[in-house]
């Protein structure tokens, strides 16, 4: 019985140290994507600004010869 106890507590101890492991690196991709979720924004902001609209674009081109 004492040896049963001792196999359950040794099973429980690397069980609570594989669930530590999983939430370290849980968290490390949590930080990973918020950084990566601002890179994209900061991304987005810099296209916008560099091309505000396609449809601007379109709007400044002369229309085509045949018109």
């Amino acid at each position: 019985m004492n040896e049963r106890f001792i196999d359950l507590e040794t099973r429980i101890a690397f069980m609570e140290e594989a669930i530590d492991g999983l939430n370290r690196a849980l968290a490390n991709q949590q930080k990973d994507m918020a950084k990566m979720a601002g890179d994209i924004s900061r991304l987005g902001a810099l296209i916008r600004e560099l091309n505000p609209s396609p449809v601007d674009s379109l709007g400044r081109e002369p229309p085509p010869p045949h018109y």
